[in-house]
């Protein structure tokens, strides 16, 4: 099914897990795995259903928190995305790109407090990662702290200076403070 799938032989590796599945039904990997493939088709509902069920039999494995966690937020579905998200983070609590798509979940809600904290968290574990001070920078810019935005800008560009949008993320704060010399 592994084949068909990177083949992009997308009902073919369907058919092979759901007769994997008749063999061993207490196998996750193989509900994770219809998860994966129904979620290349952007068939949210069964995606869902075969990751929570991937879930329901190795609760302590992270690897299927963070897709249905996409899902859900696809699905508008954000304090289901929160939920998942942070029972992935009991099981794997040093995980930066975790506490990343959290704090892109509180930013998405307004919730610039907390998107701050989540980001901050990401950043401490993982200092050498751009993007998560240009998150960081994203949040300090919408609550009108410019100063603190720029540093964030600036140190995303330091880690990542071919990354074009960083300086137009940089050029709009220093826009908002009349600091473009």
């Amino acid at each position: 099914s592994i084949n068909f799938a990177r083949e992009n032989k997308l009902s073919e590796a369907i058919i092979e897990l759901k007769q994997a599945i008749n063999l061993k039904a207490d196998n996750a990997s193989y509900y994770g795995e219809l998860g994966v493939i129904f979620l290349k088709q952007n068939n949210l509902n069964d995606a869902e259903l075969f990751y929570k069920k991937a879930i329901d039999l190795s609760p302590d494995w992270p690897k299927f928190y963070q897709p249905l966690g996409e899902i859900l937020i696809k699905k508008n579905d954000l304090a289901g995305a929160f939920s998942v998200y942070q029972q992935a983070l009991k099981l794997n609590p040093d995980n930066s790109e975790l506490l990343l798509l959290i704090g892109d979940l509180m930013l998405k809600q307004n919730k610039l407090e907390q998107a701050e904290k989540y980001y901050k968290e990401a950043i401490d574990l993982t200092p050498n990662i751009s993007f998560y001070y240009r998150r960081m920078g994203d949040v300090f810019h919408r609550r009108k702290k410019f100063d603190l935005a720029i540093e964030h800008y600036k140190k995303a560009i330091n880690l990542s200076p071919k990354i074009a949008y960083f300086y137009i993320h940089l050029g709009s704060s220093l826009a908002q403070q009349n600091k473009l010399d």
